[in-house]
């Protein structure tokens, strides 16, 4: 229920495609489906909602159904986040690494093959690919088309992608060429890329090279081995042998790295909110934001209310002299322009200020 629009539009989505693609439309529509479906649906869904109508509409109407399901969706003026269309296929290309250059091999490599199916004539196996590609298709494209994006909301749709990259994995044979060719690639800019970490020092600004300094000997040595093991494994085609180097990969990573790549990203930003909330909290100012979003650190480490807002309305934010506000120091001059201010604080990323 907490998934909203999203929690029945994605399954309902796919089924309705799916059906599309096998000619089965009328189907969905048979009174000994819709009707035990629509009770089982309005049993979970509407007690709990007319409970919280009851008890706090209407907050609960302005906050959960318009501005968290019908303005995420269609702007995101109240909530911020705003992405262009392209930005959840970037997301997944980098999510779903390392096996997204396999599948993208794979589905190149079978573009000269694209044919309409006779879903009839599928196994079972391919019919559930059929349907795993579609509800990847359709899951990518409905949240694409949303206003406001963040990379979590993408999680379902690993889901099906999973199961279309095991099914490539599986039939290893049938996609030999384009996997191993996907392996030489991959494999030769890991080492590439371990070889050069190695020389960081040289052409690093120096704050940035301490930055990453805890994480550099993991990722050169997890990157050099990932890519010389499943090149080998590759050259001897032995698919279990990539596929358990890669497993290995994210595994040690995910185990060793997380904290440091955590820590990275602070000093990328992240420290200066937390430092600039907890300093505003300290001295009993009022704190708000433009341009940022809605960046949910300054919420738990200032504890009061924080005004987000565009750069348009910064002369207003101004007319109040108990507030600071922050702003990335890159837009800083090109926002404020002409205004009296003074600079508070100056962090990696965001600057701290006031008005005069």
């Amino acid at each position: 229920m907490a998934k909203g629009i999203p929690g029945f539009v994605i399954p309902f989505g796919t089924m309705f495609f799916t059906a599309i693609a096998t000619k089965r439309v009328k189907e969905l529509f048979r009174p000994i489906y819709w009707i035990p479906g629509s009770i089982l649906f309005l049993l979970v869904v509407v007690p709990w909602h007319a409970l919280m109508f009851n008890i706090h509409n209407p907050l609960f109407f302005n906050e959960y159904v318009v501005k968290h399901h019908l303005e995420r969706f269609i702007n995101s003026h109240e909530i911020g986040r705003k992405e262009p269309f392209y930005f959840f296929i970037l997301t997944f290309l980098w999510g779903f690494f390392p096996w997204i250059v396999s599948l993208i091999a794979a589905t190149c490599s079978q573009f000269k093959n694209i044919k309409i199916y006779v879903v009839e004539k599928l196994s079972r196996e391919q019919r559930f690919l059929y349907l795993n590609v579609i509800a990847f298709l359709f899951t990518l494209i409905f949240f694409s088309s949303s206003s406001t994006k963040l990379v979590t909301y993408l999680l379902p749709v690993y889901i099906p992608a999973c199961f279309i990259g095991a099914y490539i994995w599986n039939h290893y044979d049938d996609f030999k060429k384009s996997i191993n060719i996907s392996v030489y690639i991959l494999g030769s800019i890991l080492i590439i890329a371990s070889i050069l970490a190695i020389f960081t020092p040289l052409y690093l600004p120096e704050q940035l090279y301490k930055d990453i300094l805890n994480a550099k000997w993991l990722c050169i040595i997890l990157l050099a081995a990932a890519g010389i093991l499943s090149i080998n494994f590759a050259r001897k085609n032995k698919p279990l042998g990539i596929f358990s180097v890669y497993v290995g990969l994210m595994l040690l990573l995910s185990a060793f790295g997380t904290k440091e790549f955590f820590n990275i990203d602070y000093k990328f930003g992240q420290n200066d909110l937390m430092e600039f909330a907890k300093f505003t909290r300290e001295n009993n100012y009022e704190l708000g934001a433009v341009d940022l979003g809605r960046k949910y650190s300054l919420l738990y480490y200032h504890g009061g209310t924080i005004d987000y807002r565009n750069a348009d309305e910064i002369e207003d934010m101004f007319r109040n002299k108990n507030k600071m506000i922050i702003i990335k120091t890159k837009n800083l001059d090109s926002i404020v322009k002409n205004l009296p201010y003074e600079t508070i604080k100056t962090g990696r990323r965001y600057s701290l200020i006031k008005a005069k």
